[in-house]
């Protein structure tokens, strides 16, 4: 038969513990001229498998176990026919037949591949040029195989003449490194100066660069030293920065300051809680100066109209509610601050940063938040503590674009900016609301975002008895069911007043004496508490009333909860 194939080996197969049987498809004449081989070429015991060949070419390689790949990564199977010639031909007589005269020729061919694929493997120079010859042992021990950077030639040498050259490299591979990382720690030091040499040294440790402030009140970089510390002439031109900037210890410092020369360099502001790189720059920043009333990222100077320039903080990123004044001790009152600092950061796009500290606001009202703000916590837990006097005041309000936030409400009354409807009664868990009129669900279209609220008055921010608030997306309406649908539940029953079922039994009812009340009820009275009215009051005990209304009831005390 003809060999097709110009290869003698067949894989790599990968064992999985199941698999005996490989095949190949490379000719053999034999069954013991095929081996399998393990990932290094190594070949596994013939005790392990058997091979059958088929009628033309290839065959099947089986072991009596399912080889794993503990034992193997990779098997292959291959042609390993010997190197002989075990055919002998008469000049005539029956062993000259084409069969004969075939096997014997297709026993060439594998034998051909084989040493094929040895050749293969070997080192090969380019076409054209002749072959290495490796020196004997002798002569190669200890030694390495050169080429010549210019001829390409081979030759040997020792590993002394080319250690020094190689350590010399190594040498200034690290130098420059070092030389890169001081340079770069330097820099770094250099944003943050010491007020003076001996300053630095005693903040720093031996082999760390620092900055300092020296007597030209320029910016000097040393490095700390076992016995001091040393300038740093590699980098800076004796260890100064030409036109380097200084540190000023407060704003109203950096607004003094008048020549040319300090406006030409950057100023590091040292202001406790304030501090940072500020540079001039020239222009119109009189809208910036404004907007920023604390004077955190932009400060005008003493000497200069703001439409001609000012120091502007270096920073990216988010802006810190510090730089504005908060101190975050849990006393001092920072409500100037957030209330700066979200101004800004809503005019300018800043998302404003609150560290892990605990600020106070005192006063009688609460803080707004532009839709458009973005706050963010770090470094534990932010806390913003009121101390002022807010019991019927809603702490924190984020404000929205009412045209593009509608509310659905309980209440009948008209909330300027806001669409609006009152609800007719439901159970919880419903994924809808109904209008009590029902042409107002065409108000809510599709991708809307509404509030659903419940609460003697929803949008007052006096009213402390809000049941609950939920944001929704309004998925579809219908005007004639008067049914507004929603991308999530209902968690709470809507009701007439305001209040989960059951629990509003008292507030349709007037305040009367000589009733019997429990701690938690609800009445109806005026806001003095002396008479018929719409006032809520709560019930902060237990007992049988007796007076004129809450405000003086002798058997029972009340707590005004809504005008």
């Amino acid at each position: 038969m003809p060999v097709s194939t110009e290869n003698s080996v067949s894989g790599p197969y990968t064992p999985n513990g199941v698999t005996t049987d490989f095949a190949f498809d490379f000719k053999a004449t034999s069954a013991d001229e095929v081996v399998a081989l393990d990932q290094d070429g190594a070949v596994i015991s013939s005790a392990l498998y058997s091979v059958t060949l088929d009628d033309d070419e290839g065959g099947t390689l089986s072991f009596s176990v399912a080889p794993v790949v503990a034992d193997y990564s990779a098997i292959f199977v291959a042609g390993n026919p010997a190197l002989t010639q075990p055919s002998d031909f008469d000049n005539a007589g029956p062993s000259f037949n084409p069969a004969a005269l075939t096997r014997a020729l297709d026993r060439a061919a594998a034998r051909d591949l084989k040493q094929q694929r040895e050749i293969d493997r070997g080192v090969r120079v380019p076409f054209g040029e002749g072959g290495l010859s490796l020196p004997t042992v002798a002569d190669r021990k200890g030694k390495y195989w050169l080429f010549d950077p210019i001829t390409g030639a081979a030759s040997l040498d020792t590993p002394s003449n080319f250690a020094a050259p190689a350590a010399a490299e190594a040498d200034r591979a690290e130098t420059e490194k070092l030389g890169s990382e001081s340079a770069r720690d330097a820099a770094i030091a250099y944003l943050n100066p010491y007020a003076s040499q001996a300053a630095g040294e005693a903040a720093t440790s031996e082999g760390e660069p620092f900055s300092f402030i020296d007597g030209n009140d320029q910016v000097a970089l040393a490095v700390r030293t076992a016995g001091g510390s040393t300038l740093l002439p590699s980098y800076f031109d004796a260890g100064k920065v030409a036109g380097a900037g200084k540190t000023i210890a407060t704003r109203t410092a950096m607004k003094a300051l008048t020549s040319a020369a300090d406006k030409a360099r950057p100023l590091q502001l040292a202001e406790s809680g304030r501090s940072g790189v500020f540079v001039w720059e020239a222009g119109d920043y009189s809208a910036q100066i404004t907007a920023d009333t604390q004077e955190a990222v932009y400060i005008k100077a003493d000497d200069t109209a703001a439409t001609s320039g000012a120091w502007v903080r270096q920073f990216s990123g988010d802006i810190k509610i510090e730089w504005f004044g908060a101190v975050g001790d849990g006393s001092t009152n920072d409500r100037a601050a957030i209330e700066a600092g979200i101004a800004f950061a809503s005019a300018y796009r800043f998302p404003l940063r609150f560290a892990g500290k605990t600020y106070a606001v005192a006063g009688s009202s609460g803080i707004a938040i532009p839709s458009n703000t973005r706050i963010h916590g770090v470094e534990g837990e932010t806390v913003i503590a009121f101390t002022g006097t807010l019991s019927n005041t809603r702490f924190i309000q984020i404000n929205s674009d009412p045209a593009k936030c509608p509310t659905l409400t309980e209440a009948a009354a008209s909330y300027s900016g806001y669409d609006y409807a009152a609800l007719s009664d439901q159970a919880a868990g419903l994924s809808y609301v109904t209008c009590a009129t029902a042409s107002d669900a065409g108000d809510y279209s599709a991708g809307d975002f509404v509030f659903v609220a419940c609460g003697i008055d929803p949008i007052d921010a006096n009213d402390t008895l809000w049941r609950y608030q939920q944001v929704f997306k309004v998925t579809g309406s219908d005007a004639g069911t008067g049914k507004v649908w929603l991308d999530g539940i209902v968690s709470s029953a809507v009701s007439a007043d305001g209040f989960a079922s059951g629990a509003g039994a008292n507030l349709a009812t007037a305040w009367a004496n000589a009733t019997s009340y429990s701690s938690g009820n609800y009445a109806l009275s005026n806001n003095a508490g002396s008479g018929s009215g719409t006032a809520v009051w709560r019930a902060t005990s237990a007992g049988t009333s007796s007076g004129t209304g809450p405000a003086n009831d002798t058997g029972v005390s009340w707590v005004k909860v809504t005008t």
